[in-house]
């Protein structure tokens, strides 16, 4: 059995709402409450915005034996699709369901619910507590099965690998715990490592200093390169870090080095993926090399780890270093070839982003397209200057055909972009 909440203290705070500090106490005393009251299912889809509530609903459900279930985006189709998908499963959420006619159970902190001092709430390892679903990046959304014993062991050597002498850290994060970067560095570390987290999720730049300038230090920035992007065009003044952990897509090296001088602390990169969780880190300001978290081997291109149930394939190609060390060579299927030609789909990418005025864009090379394709963000340009802009960098072969111009992109709250949504752009 392992604890809920590892070296527990009743005293300890462990959420952070505006200005109320929820102990470790309370944090418990209110899931055990909302326990009692979650209805009959082996599943609740928890769409909970607000960090705190995600948390205590994730563990009431744990409580009663059921598993969370951590859909990729929260649309009506898509609640729809899971519903159906798991017949007994109901929609736990702290706003409106998006499927009014769905099993419902809101879910808000109750300040009634008597704190509980006792330490010896313990889960089984091997219980079922979460299904994560891919983000839909090269297709159809997969379910990845994660046991309580599986992410407590990914919390600890993401803390061990990247943390180790820190004590006491305050965490803010700009991406959801839904996806599986939010949920191991935003809810389990402060479960396993004794960690506390704020409950906000800020968008806009001035809302993320806001929020930073409020709370405690040491000061643990959660968040992805383009919410980082976002902070630099915004121009503005922010407190000092502990740390910055940025994932979810790759952060170009100048970018990592912008962003510690602006937060005045290293910026550490995670590797991971949402079949293994967190795999491995870098400071991408001084390496290329991935380090693997401590307890983690590389095999053949796959991670093997005692927590896994079975070796973790990779989905990019690699290149050794030590058995514990890799550089990243592409993702499998990122190299497209042309007219016997090749060309990496990333670096096509980061070409674009790199063209004056583009505030955003994507290259892609969906299956059976003889070219690849490309969607722009760029009030100031039209889509003929910026082929042009492309044409001094690349060769002609690789220009992307189409190129549309589009108000923004349909990124997820992580800035992730789905396939099946950039093919509904580029066919509209």
């Amino acid at each position: 059995m392992l604890p809920l909440i590892a070296d527990f203290s009743p005293s300890a705070v462990i959420f952070r709402r505006g200005e109320s500090a929820i102990t470790q106490a309370q944090f418990l005393g209110q899931a055990r409450l909302l326990a009692t009251r979650l209805p009959a299912g082996s599943h609740a889809i928890n769409l909970c915005e607000d960090r705190y509530h995600f948390a205590i609903a994730f563990c009431a459900a744990l409580l009663r034996g059921q598993t969370n279930l951590l859909p990729n985006n929260t649309t009506p189709g898509a609640i729809a699709d899971l519903l159906k998908a798991f017949p007994a499963s109901y929609v736990l959420s702290d706003r409106p369901s998006p499927v009014p006619d769905a099993p419902f159970r809101a879910v808000l902190a109750d300040p009634s619910a008597p704190p509980t001092p006792d330490a010896r709430i313990e889960i089984p390892p091997e219980q079922l507590a979460a299904i994560a679903f891919t983000s839909g990046t090269t297709g159809v959304p997969t379910p990845h099965f994660k046991t309580f014993g599986t992410l407590v062991a990914a919390a600890e050597m993401s803390r061990g690998m990247l943390m180790p002498h820190v004590a006491e850290a305050q965490i803010v994060a700009t991406v959801p715990p839904q996806h599986m970067y939010g949920l191991e560095f935003t809810v389990f570390w402060p479960m396993v490592c004794g960690f506390s987290a704020s409950a906000g999720k800020p968008f806009f730049p001035a809302d993320l200093r806001d929020l930073l300038a409020a709370t405690p230090k040491p000061r643990v920035l959660v968040t992805t390169p383009v919410h980082l992007r976002a902070c630099f065009d915004a121009g503005l003044k922010f407190p000092e870090m502990q740390q910055v952990i940025c994932a979810t897509a790759p952060l170009p090296r100048e970018w990592a080095k912008r962003a510690e001088s602006l937060f005045g602390a290293s910026v550490m990169e995670i590797y991971g993926c949402t079949e293994g969780g967190s795999l491995a880190s870098r400071r991408t300001s001084e390496t290329d090399i991935w380090t693997l978290h401590q307890g983690l081997m590389l095999f053949e291109e796959h991670v093997i780890a005692p927590h896994y149930p079975e070796p973790i394939a990779l989905q990019d190609e690699l290149t050794p270093v030590t058995g514990v060390s890799f550089r990243l060579t592409g993702r499998r299927g990122d190299l497209i070839k042309v007219g016997g030609k090749r060309a990496s789909v990333a670096e096509l990418t980061q070409k674009l982003l790199s063209i004056p005025g583009v505030l955003d864009g994507v290259v892609l090379m969906p299956e059976g397209a003889e070219r690849p394709m490309a969607l722009a963000v760029a009030p100031e340009l039209g889509e003929r200057q910026i082929l042009a802009a492309l044409a001094n960098d690349i060769d002609p072969l690789f220009l992307p055909r189409p190129l549309r111009c589009v108000p923004k992109l349909p990124r997820d709250a992580t800035g992730k972009l789905a396939q099946d949504r950039l093919l509904e752009l580029l066919r509209a």
